[in-house]
């Protein structure tokens, strides 16, 4: 779940996570998948893909 980049709000996203659990728990899992896809070759195939898409911008 998003947090503030100064982390102002870190204690409330957590008393909210603590208070709904089910839906943290899905959110967890959500984040699990996310980075199980997340290989360095992915990530560096990826970027290629982006830079050679605007090379001739």
């Amino acid at each position: 779940m998003p947090v503030r980049a100064d982390m102002s709000d870190l204690a409330e996203r957590y008393d909210w996570a603590r208070s709904n659990p089910a839906r943290a728990a899905g959110i967890a899992a959500a984040g699990r998948a996310v980075a199980a896809q997340m290989t360095l070759e992915r990530e560096w195939t990826e970027g290629a893909r982006i830079i050679e898409a605007h090379a001739d911008e």
